[in-house]
């Protein structure tokens, strides 16, 4: 049985937050990589750096790094109207943006990022079932 997907609208902008340990930075490689074939099928993924980490931790407020250890504050603002800037650049193609950090906004914030996206935002947030998670965080621990 074939199941049609229909696409998102011209010009919709495709938010994508996956908690830490759920494909996210797979997905980011990957999107990052093929940005000129996702362009030819109608979508942009903005920027030039793997993911929207530093967007995304500008508009949260999100220390990074060495800063979280001092207390510091996220990186520039100027970060996230970059971003903005080149979705609004964007007239015809579907944009696909995004990063983990968004997972842990609260809600508050999250009215105040789908007010700057505007009514043209959809928010997909990808999941893993919990038993496979696991050992994935506690590598992640040991690492750290």
């Amino acid at each position: 049985m074939t199941v049609e997907i229909e696409a998102l609208p011209p010009r919709t902008r495709l938010f994508h937050v996956g908690p830490p340990k759920t494909g996210t930075t797979a997905l980011q490689q990957v999107a990052s990589e093929s940005r000129a074939v996702l362009l030819a099928h109608g979508v942009r993924y903005p920027g030039r750096s793997r993911n929207h980490r530093l967007a995304v931790a500008a508009f949260l407020d999100r220390p990074m790094g060495w800063a979280k250890a001092d207390g510091g504050r996220g990186p520039s603002l100027r970060n996230w109207y970059e971003l903005l800037g080149e979705l609004d650049a964007e007239t015809r193609r579907r944009t696909w943006f995004g990063h983990e950090y968004a997972a842990r906004a609260e809600p508050v914030v999250i009215e105040r990022l789908a007010e700057q996206l505007g009514p043209s935002l959809h928010v997909v947030i990808t999941l893993r079932h919990y038993a496979r998670m696991l050992p994935s965080a506690w590598q992640e621990l040991l690492k750290a």
